[in-house]
């Protein structure tokens, strides 16, 4: 990975496609790479149904590294490093505690994603990470 990255909460939404973009152009203006993070969250799905045991929580996770392959892939032939991984645990805390490395520089997330039931009674991951991320943070609508 580069020396400097920019980090990008991924949950597969149209507003995550949307900072996917503007975190490249970060990159690219940076010369900064790029990783993918999706977050398994251990107490809910992307669907707002809850995850009751091992197995629905493995097929949460081969969820997310689909989606993050198929984002990967959208970026083959960028001038920066991509790579990509699945966090566990809440979006926001698991985004802010990913983005404590000392190489990541910026963290980009969309304004809203997934799961309208999970964002009313939590709260959105862009509004949770405006609170307790140390690092510049763009939210992108």
């Amino acid at each position: 990975m580069a020396s400097k990255t920019i980090l990008v909460g991924f949950d597969g939404s149209e507003s995550a496609q949307r900072a996917i973009t503007q975190a490249c152009q970060l990159a690219t203006k940076m010369d900064a790479g790029v990783l993918l993070a999706y977050s398994a969250r251990l107490d809910m799905s992307p669907y707002d149904f809850p995850i009751s045991s091992a197995g629905d929580l493995n097929a949460l996770i081969r969820y997310g590294e689909r989606i993050l392959a198929e984002a990967k892939g959208k970026l083959a032939g960028s001038p920066f490093p991509v790579v990509t991984e699945v966090l566990s645990g809440s979006p926001g805390e698991g985004l802010a505690k990913r983005a404590e490395a000392p190489d990541i520089y910026w963290v980009v997330v969309g304004r809203s994603g997934r799961g309208a039931v999970s964002r009313f009674l939590m709260g959105s991951v862009a509004s949770r990470l405006a609170h307790i991320c140390e690092k510049p943070l763009v939210i992108v609508p």
